[in-house]
Parts: C-alpha cells; structure tokens; sequence
C-alpha cells in the first residue's frame, strides 16, 4: 500500500469518527455540506476524498478543526468525551463553544435565551 492510500485511508477513518461523534448520518453531513449522501460514502470508504477547499466546511459542521480531520492533531478519549457533550447541547450553547474557541467568524455573543449581548 502506498503512503498515498495509507493516508486516504486514514483520512477516511477520521472522517466517519468524527460524523458519528457528530451524531449525524452520512444524509445529514451531506445535506449541511450541499453533497450528496454518495459522496461522503465514498470519502468514508476511501473511494473518494474531499477536496482542500471543502474541508473548512466538513470542520465546521463536524465541530472539529481542520487539523483534526487531516490527523495533525491526536484525539484523545477526554476529547472524544468533550466533542460527546458539545454535539449534545442545543444549538445555542455549541454557537458560544465556537466562538469562545475561535471556531466561526461571527461575533454576536448570544446568551442561552437567545438575545445578543455583545456586537464585536
């Protein structure tokens, strides 16, 4: 196996941890990504692979950093923990989490109800 598909392969596992840790089905992360289901099947089986530009968006609706998805960073069981709870708290409380961590480039700061606090 060449160093190429090693890390396609590798690429793909990551990818289909991470939609599970995401709770959502290969339909879900397509339908937020505008691909079809097809699609991330193949980059989960390895078949495909999704392009640079298209990995900003997978992060973002995975709710992990670029760097997670190429494996640059390791992931461990404390984190999986922490990614469990993130992708359980309503959408609200995951907005605060990405921008608390730097994650979106929108800076409303919204309290749990639901009204802006702060414009940057």
């Amino acid at each position: 196996m060449s160093n190429v598909d090693l890390e396609r392969q590798r690429l793909s596992a990551r990818l289909k941890e991470y939609r599970k840790l995401a709770r959502m089905t290969q339909k879900e992360l397509a339908d937020k990504l505008g691909k079809a289901q097809t699609v991330v099947s193949s980059w989960e089986i390895g078949t495909g692979c999704p392009n640079a530009n298209e990995l900003p968006a997978i992060a973002k609706a995975l709710g992990v950093s670029i760097s997670d998805i190429c494996g640059q960073t390791d992931t461990k069981s404390g984190d999986k923990e922490l990614l469990d709870a993130y992708h359980s708290a309503d959408k609200v409380t995951q907005r605060n989490v990405r921008l608390l961590l730097g994650l979106t480039d929108n800076v409303d700061y919204m309290t749990k109800g639901g009204d802006v606090i702060c414009r940057g």
